[in-house]
């Protein structure tokens, strides 16, 4: 069963210098707002791929951080297409990260990546989240898919 956490990280007000209508600069702090964030990962351990990537979220930016890096899996990348994409619960593609990844190829693995997105993580965690099956990173090979693992949020 897939348990998801949500984190609300409010923003400080705390002041060191008292507040004054004259000097704009001094009114830091002023928005009570709160901003959601979230991480999560998907770990592939298994007999086709060896890696990581990570995903953080935050309503404030409204852009999705991804990051990662891979072992071992992809072999004669020349020859074979991989794509790495984004399923909801059931199966279905909702984005395929593997252009905006820029991935570089070394010894059957990759080169550590980051890529910024303008998707809501978030919402794509929270589908669905009555299923056991939550959303999860896939990697299909020549379009067939190969390997997938699911993007489990990870606590602070």
């Amino acid at each position: 069963m897939l348990i998801f956490l949500f984190v609300t990280i409010k923003e400080s007000t705390a002041r060191s210098i008292p507040q004054s209508n004259a000097n704009p600069l001094l009114k830091r702090g002023e928005e009570k707002k709160c901003y959601d964030h979230v991480f999560a990962t998907s770990t592939f351990l298994d007999d086709k791929f060896s890696g990581i990537i990570s995903f953080t979220y935050n309503d404030f930016t409204c852009t999705t951080y991804v990051y990662g890096m891979f072992a071992k899996g992809f072999v004669d990348p020349e020859k074979n297409c991989y794509d790495i994409v984004l399923n909801d619960p059931s199966g279905k593609t909702v984005y395929n990260l593997t252009n905006k990844l820029g991935l570089d190829f070394v010894d059957g693995g990759t080169k550590p990546f980051y890529a910024t997105i303008d998707f809501n993580f978030m919402e794509f965690l929270s589908i669905d989240r009555k299923r056991q099956n939550g959303a999860s990173v896939g990697i299909n090979t020549n379009n067939q898919p190969s390997s997938s693992a699911p993007a489990l949020p990870q606590s602070p």
